[in-house]
C-alpha cells in the first residue's frame, strides 16, 4: 500500500520500526491496517528528544510523517503567559514534541503562531492579515502541509474580518511579487475559528531588526512591530538577539501594526543534553551549495555527512523539507538524514475507528472528518464500513472542506484489534467513579465498556468529568486488557 508520503521513507523508520508498532509506535510507514500492541516506553531518565512540525495523521501521532506513540503523552497549550492547561493535538497543528530512543512522546504542545482577530483579507490573493502579519493558503505539497480548515470554517471563503482565528504555519519569505524585501509572511498548516477571543493576542515568529536602548525595545516580526520594552524574555537567563524564534503575548489590541509586548518567550530547539535528537520541518533558505547547509526554521543545517532523501535530491531555497541530527556547539544541527517533501499531492494517514457515521462521505476517524466516497476499499465488510470499524486511511487535504478526501481504506476486523491499540466508542456515560476516574459507557446496542481517565486526558466542549453523567459522548482511547478504555480524549458526541 502507498506510504502516507515521501517523508516517510526515511532512515529513522529503519532505526526504529523493529521496536514500534503500528498502533501508536514510531514507524514512519504503515503497510498494514492490521493493529498490534504497544510496546514500552523508555524508563525514566531516558534520552528527550525533540521535534517541531506539523501533524499529518493519527494512529499515534504523526507529526511530518513520522509516528511517534502518543498513548500516554500529556497533550497541552500555553493558555496564558507560563500557564498551560491540556489540549487536542489536530490535522495541521504545529506541535513540539518530546519523545524518547523508542519515539514514544513524553510531551506534545501545540504550538500555534497567531491568535487574534482577522483584521483584513485579500480574496483575490488568498492572504489575510491577523495581528499585523500576513498570513497565505498553501496549496503546493512540494511547500509543505497543505492548508487545513477547522473550528467552523470549511475553506478561505469562510473567514471574515473580525473573526477571532487560530493559525498554525511556519514563517517563510515573501515571494509575492513587490513584496519588501527579507519580509515573512506565515504558511498556514492549520486555520480554525475561535467561539471567544482568548486572553491575550499571539504572534510568532524571527526576531528582525531588533533595536534597545535604555529606554525602549523594538523588534519586528515580519510586518508587525513589537515594542518589548520592560519585558524580560523566558525562559530565564536567555536575552533577545536578531533570528530568534519567539512567541510574543499581549493583552492589549495591535495599533498601527505594533503589538505591546506582555510576555515573550524564546524558542530554543537546542537542547541541554548534547546527544539528544532534533527533528525540524520547515522550509528551506540560504543554500549554500558547496558546503551543503541550508536554513530551517531559524536553524542553520549541516547536511555534509547526512542522507539525503529522495536518492538524487538537493534542497532547494522554498522546498519543504524535514531534517533530524544533533547539535554542535556552535548551534548548528548536524544532520544525519535529510527528508524533502517532493510528494505529488499533501497526504494525510489515519488509523482509528470510525466514528460519527452518517454516509460514506461523512465520517469521523480519531477526530479527523472524512469523505471516502472515491475510496478505493480494501478487507471491509461486505456492507460497507460503520461505527466503530477499525480502519487505515489515505488521505488528501482539499481547501474547500474541512473533510480530507480519502483515497484508500483498509479494513481490520474486530478480532484483530489487540490490547495497546488506540480505539473510539461512543455512547452514553453513567456510574460516574470521580474519586477512581472511571465511568460507564453504554454503547449503542447495550453493551458496555468500561472507561477511565487520568490528568492527562483531555476534556473537550462543555464536557466535564463532574458533568459527563447522562451524557452522550465519544471516547479515544488504548485498549487494556482487561477490556476497559484509557481514554486520551472525551468530548461531546457530535
Amino acid at each position: 500500500m502507498k506510504p502516507m508520503s515521501t517523508f516517510g521513507l526515511s532512515l529513522a523508520a529503519v532505526i526504529v520500526a523493529s521496536a514500534l508498532v503500528a498502533c501508536g509506535g514510531g514507524s514512519t510507514t504503515s503497510s498494514s491496517s492490521t493493529p498490534s500492541a504497544a510496546a514500552t516506553p523508555s524508563a525514566a531518565g531516558a534520552t528527550t528528544n525533540t521535534a517541531v512540525g506539523s501533524v499529518t495523521g493519527f494512529g499515534s501521532i504523526v507529526v511530518d510523517g513520522i509516528h511517534y506513540d502518543d498513548s500516554v503523552a500529556l497533550v497541552q497549550r500555553e493558555n496564558a503567559p507560563g500557564t498551560t492547561s491540556p489540549a487536542d493535538a489536530k490535522l495541521g497543528h504545529r506541535v513540539m514534541v518530546t519523545f524518547d530512543s523508542k519515539n514514544f512522546a513524553s510531551k506534545i504542545e501545540l504550538l500555534p503562531e497567531l491568535e487574534g482577530p482577522i483584521a483584513s483579507i485579500d480574496s483575490v490573493k488568498m492572504r489575510f492579515v491577523v495581528n499585523g502579519l500576513t498570513v497565505v493558503i498553501n496549496t503546493d505539497a512540494s511547500a509543505g502541509p497543505a492548508t487545513v480548515f477547522g473550528g467552523g470554517y470549511a475553506g478561505f471563503a469562510d473567514l471574515k474580518v473580525t473573526d477571532t482565528a487560530e493559525v498554525h504555519g511556519l514563517p517563510k519569505l515573501d515571494t509575492l511579487t513587490g513584496a519588501a524585501s527579507n519580509t515573512y509572511v506565515v504558511q498556514a498548516t492549520r486555520i480554525e475559528k475561535r467561539t471567544a477571543p482568548g486572553p491575550f493576542l499571539r504572534a510568532g515568529g524571527f526576531v528582525q531588526n531588533l533595536t534597545s536602548s535604555a529606554t525602549a525595545t523594538t523588534f519586528a516580526i515580519g510586518g508587525l512591530t513589537v515594542d518589548a520594552t520592560g519585558v524580560t524574555p523566558k525562559p530565564a537567563g536567555v536575552s533577545l538577539a536578531n533570528g530568534q524564534y519567539v512567541f510574543v503575548a499581549s493583552t492589549q489590541a495591535v495599533t498601527t501594526n505594533t503589538m505591546k509586548a506582555t510576555s515573550i518567550r524564546v524558542l530554543d530547539r537546542k537542547p541541554a543534553n548534547a546527544t539528544d535528537v532534533v527533528r525540524l520541518a520547515g522550509t528551506v533558505g540560504q543554500v549554500n551549495v558547496t558546503a551543503v547547509t541550508f536554513d530551517l526554521d531559524g536553524v542553520t543545517v549541516n547536511a555534509k555527512t547526512a542522507s539525503i532523501l529522495p536518492k538524487g535530491a538537493t534542497p532547494t531555497n522554498g522546498a519543504y523539507a524535514r531534517a533530524s541530527g544533533t547539535f554542535d556547539a556552535k548551534g548548528v544541527l548536524i544532520a544525519t538524514e535529510v527528508q524533502l517533501h517532493d510528494e505529488a499531492a499533501p497526504s494525510v494517514e489515519v488509523k482509528g475507528s470510525v466514528a460519527n457515521f452518517t454516509s460514506i462521505s461523512d465520517f469521523t476517524v480519531r477526530g479527523v472528518p472524512v469523505d471516502a466516497s472515491k475510496a478505493t476499499l480494501t478487507g471491509c465488510p461486505a456492507t460497507g464500513i460503520a461505527n466503530n470499524q477499525f480502519v487505515l486511511i489515505h488521505a488528501t487535504v482539499t481547501l474547500t472542506s474541512p473533510k480530507v478526501q480519502a483515497s484508500t481504506i483498509a479494513c481490520t476486523a474486530d478480532a484483530a484489534v489487540s490490547v495497546g491499540v488506540m480505539i473510539e466508542r461512543e455512547g452514553v456515560a453513567s456510574a460516574i467513579d470521580t474519586a477512581g476516574k472511571a465511568l460507564t459507557l453504554t454503547m449503542r446496542g447495550g453493551a458496555t465498556i468500561k472507561v477511565t481517565w487520568t490528568s492527562t486526558t483531555f476534556f473537550d466542549g462543555a464536557v466535564t468529568a463532574a458533568t459527563v453523567s447522562g451524557a452522550t459522548i465519544e471516547v479515544e482511547g488504548v485498549l487494556a486488557a482487561d477490556g476497559s478504555l484509557a481514554a486520551r480524549k472525551i468530548r461531546p458526541h457530535r
